[in-house]
């Protein structure tokens, strides 16, 4: 299998485009975690008003 050499930048430019993919999964986790939190405190008043 020949490998295809890459250039400095481009490896910069993939590098960048995986952090900016990771952030965006993070904060789409932060997001469920905060839903489930709300949704965990939901139940938990829910369940002191009775």
């Amino acid at each position: 299998m020949r490998q295809r050499k890459i250039t400095f930048e481009q490896l910069v430019e993939k590098n960048k485009q995986e952090l900016i993919n990771d952030k965006h999964a993070m904060k789409q986790i932060e997001q469920q975690v905060e839903a489930r939190q709300m949704n965990t405190n939901n139940k938990i008043n829910e369940k002191k008003i009775y």
